[in-house]
């Protein structure tokens, strides 16, 4: 038996294995975007708003031909920095702007993504890589909270379609340096740290450790695999390597942050949590290694492959490929689980196909090592090994199967919104058609500030932008009701948009009245009835099936009656 396949074997392997990939990446965009195209009439909340806003923002100044506000509406970006608001932009400008053109960005983010997660896998061997990539990509494409925000316009497809490409690009700068590759390196490494601060800090970390440790002869495998400029003087990467590499996105930073209260805002973003909630809780550290066993490996049980995998790739670690797939998902589960750690299965999704691609690379290593052994125990163990890596995929199919089943189900409940609050927003823009500026009390996630705002310049002709501010009340003292009334009166809106029976907020407007009669003039009122959905407790378990989905969705649901008065204000201030 060959030690290893012909030269002729692996191209056929490659392309055998890419075009299976294309097809099952495919079929996947092809089944979301069912999904996406299934929820058209639903309108955005205010997670999906808030993505899709500056992304239409700069469209619509593109549409103007004002290049100069574009900049502006780019560099205005802080705590959801602008690094994929451009692509959006120009989809918008080719397609228009809807929720269904800004979901499949994401689809096809997450297409894309697959695509470049295999090509890492090809840089990993040049004989089996192929496996490495066919594995990974499999894997990934079984991770749930991934393939269900893939269809929303959320953060974690397009920062996994980036990392991976600077991932990828920076293997290529390794092994075959070149001012060109790190100079493509640095800019993705711009791209990351702007599509999310979280995904730009992990990488800036990864590399930072990978180019420290090539200084370290012993922390390398020797031989041709790390490049003629692997082990090079300290004075010779600083002048010919990390000029290129860092130098680029060093002066982007620079001018990024030089603009007001960006740093604030970005040290803001790395800490969530209220000052009185405890960082180090073993709730905080258990959730994310129990939610890859539940939602983003195929089964429960694989994730003793999974960790074993982890294993391999510490023993493994001298090899640069192991080394950085394995600092890049290290250091993001630390940077959610112990910096940013907002307790949700999705914000992990995008360091997960990392070792993915180590589970890949450890059975192309099994099945390399028992083509290559000559030891009868060895070559037993080795194949009893792969043996029961196949049986956990085998044994997963059903459970994969009706993961995919559940996801229809799913994306009603994560899409959040429902047809009529589409109508609210209809109502309130045709009440208030001759204000620039709005205020609006008690709000909340699904009838929210950024979705009116979005469905406000939607309707309009994008040469006048209608600007939307608001408040949530609290029980009222005088101090407050002086304070909401300065804070109504500076905000210079026309129109006072007042929500009553909704889930934030407190019922306190009765309360405030007395001190803000004399500004309000009540011109128009109407009842909507919303159908939503509480998700508060989905996050913690894992459903993995139809049945037990729609059983969370119907003791989630439950329908808003919701009173919206709208007041014109009045007074020199508010005329103003």
């Amino acid at each position: 038996m060959l030690s290893t396949p012909s030269s002729r074997d692996t191209v056929l392997a490659k392309r055998l294995t890419f075009i299976v990939v294309l097809v099952m990446s495919l079929a996947v965009a092809i089944f979301l975007a069912r999904q996406v195209f299934a929820y058209a009439n639903f309108p955005f909340d205010a997670d999906e708003a808030n993505h899709a806003l500056g992304g239409l923002q700069m469209a619509q100044a593109l549409d103007d031909g004002d290049f100069g506000r574009f900049a502006r509406h780019f560099y205005s970006r802080d705590f959801y920095p602008p690094g994929y608001d451009w692509i959006k932009a120009l989809t918008f400008v080719v397609l228009g702007p809807s929720p269904v053109v800004a979901r499949m960005v994401s689809v096809a983010s997450l297409f894309l993504a697959v695509l470049v997660i295999y090509a890492v896998g090809l840089e990993f061997d040049e004989q089996w890589g192929w496996l490495v990539g066919f594995v990974a990509v499999l894997l990934t494409l079984t991770i749930q909270p991934l393939l269900i925000n893939s269809g929303l316009v959320m953060m974690e497809a397009p920062g996994l379609l980036v990392s991976f490409a600077l991932l990828y690009v920076y293997l290529r700068a390794i092994k075959r340096p070149s001012k060109w590759r790190l100079l493509a390196t640095s800019i993705l490494l711009t791209l990351t740290f702007l599509t999310k601060y979280t995904y730009g800090v992990v990488a800036v970390a990864v590399l930072l450790l990978m180019e420290l440790s090539l200084l370290v002869p012993y922390a390398n495998k020797s031989g041709e695999e790390i490049g003629r400029n692997g082990r090079a003087s300290f004075y010779h990467r600083v002048r010919h390597r990390w000029l290129w590499l860092f130098g680029p996105f060093i002066v982007s930073m620079l001018l990024w942050f030089a603009g007001a209260n960006k740093l604030t805002t970005f040290f803001g973003y790395t800490r969530p949590l209220a000052d009185s909630e405890p960082w180090f809780t073993l709730q905080n550290m258990l959730f994310y290694p129990l939610s890859i066993a539940l939602h983003d490996v195929p089964a429960p049980w694989f994730a003793l492959v999974t960790a074993v995998s982890l294993l391999w790739a510490l023993i493994q670690w001298r090899r640069f490929e192991v080394r950085l797939l394995l600092l890049y998902f290290l250091l993001g589960m630390a940077a959610i689980m112990l910096v940013n750690h907002p307790v949700s299965p999705r914000f992990i999704v995008t360091f997960v196909p990392a070792v993915h691609l180590l589970t890949g690379a450890m059975i192309a290593w099994l099945v390399r090592w028992q083509r290559t052994s000559k030891g009868a125990y060895t070559r037993f163990f080795l194949r009893l090994a792969a043996v029961c890596v196949a049986l956990s995929l085998i044994l997963s199919i059903p459970l994969i199967v009706e993961r995919f089943a559940a996801i229809p189900s799913v994306m009603e409940a994560k899409v959040e919104t429902s047809p009529g609050t589409e109508d609210l927003y209809s109502w309130i823009a045709e009440q208030t058609a001759d204000a620039q500026q709005i205020y609006v009390i008690n709000y909340w996630d699904q009838v929210s500030l950024p979705a009116l705002s979005w469905h406000l310049a939607t309707q309009s002709d994008g040469t006048s932008q209608r600007r939307v501010s608001g408040s949530l009340l609290q029980p009222a003292t005088p101090a407050r009701a002086d304070a909401l009334r300065e804070d109504i009166l500076g905000s210079n809106s026309t129109y006072l948009v007042l929500l009553e029976g909704g889930p934030w907020g407190s019922p306190f407007w009765p309360e405030y009245t007395d001190e803000l009669q004399d500004i309000l003039n009540p011109v128009a009122r109407q009842r909507f009835t919303l159908e939503q959905y509480d998700s508060s407790n989905w996050l913690d378990r894992s459903y993995l099936t139809r049945p037990a989905w729609e059983q969370a969705k119907r003791d989630g649901r439950y329908t808003l009656e919701v009173n919206v008065i709208i007041f014109r204000l009045q007074g020199k201030d508010a005329d103003a």
